[in-house]
């Protein structure tokens, strides 16, 4: 099913990466507190909504920079265009493009393009992830403490410092931490096998950020949990169950410290 629809994104998604993507930024603008989006920003996402409402208009859109407050609808398409934007404006090469295809109550299918590496991720709704064609399957028996965790540092305080506290917690077990800068980037890969864990905490979580991630790791074998805990959302995906929970019971553990403080 969406077969369509994914060879339309896929086409899409390339185009960008390799031409629009393929020269830096020309300007930056500051969205919010320490958010910021480029002139190319712009130019990906416009490119790929007209792209696909050339073959499906009455589709709807729901997109980080012209149509973030639209609703999770039936048929909708949920696109990033350039995630890592802070990367990419500093000519950094770790971002993607990214979308997700959200249709009967769940994502269908997802893309994550890393145009600088030349890497092609999907997933399809049970049929597995893939890199560049070739199946991705995650190994759930790593040893804990030979695996890396991928925290995402936000950088308001609370935040940064609610981070820091979940650190110190597992970092006994663990061999150490790493921060990307990407939501795709770091969904893609762990489920290639190179994280163990990956989690964020922060106060919103957009689906345009995690949704294609999410599917990609789950079809690849991963665990994820997603949740609302005292007003602060948290997304933790892992190899394996046990990690999973681990890692959902620290993160309550140091909300429940911090609200208490």
């Amino acid at each position: 099913m969406y077969d369509k629809e994914f060879n339309i994104a896929s086409k899409a998604i390339k185009y960008v990466g390799k031409h629009i993507l393929k020269k830096n930024a020309v300007s930056k603008t500051e969205k919010g507190n320490f958010d910021y989006f480029t002139d190319k920003d712009i130019e990906s996402e416009t490119y790929l909504i007209n792209k696909i409402k050339q073959h499906f208009p009455s589709d709807n859109f729901l997109t980080e920079e012209n149509n973030s407050n639209n609703q999770l609808l039936d048929r909708t398409w949920v696109i990033d265009p350039i995630d890592g934007t802070h990367n990419f404006m500093n000519n950094l090469p770790i971002f993607c493009v990214q979308l997700a295809f959200f249709a009967k109550g769940e994502a269908q299918f997802s893309i994550i393009y890393l145009p600088r590496q030349n890497e092609f991720y999907y997933a399809k709704k049970g049929q597995g992830a893939y890199l560049n064609k070739q199946l991705l399957k995650i190994n759930p028996n790593l040893d804990e403490k030979s695996i890396l965790v991928n925290a995402d540092f936000l950088k308001p305080k609370e935040l940064m410092q609610l981070n820091f506290d979940i650190m110190l917690k597992i970092r006994e077990n663990c061999v150490s931490f790493r921060d990307i800068g990407s939501y795709g980037c770091e969904c893609a890969y762990l489920a290639c096998g190179y994280y163990g864990v990956f989690f964020l905490v922060n106060h919103i979580i957009k689906p345009w950020d995690s949704m294609p991630g999410e599917l990609l790791c789950k079809e690849a074998g991963a665990i994820s949990k997603f949740e609302v805990y005292k007003d602060i959302n948290y997304h933790v995906i892992a190899i394996n169950e046990k990690l999973c929970d681990k890692m959902e019971k620290i993160i309550k553990e140091c909300i429940d410290k911090k609200i208490h403080k």
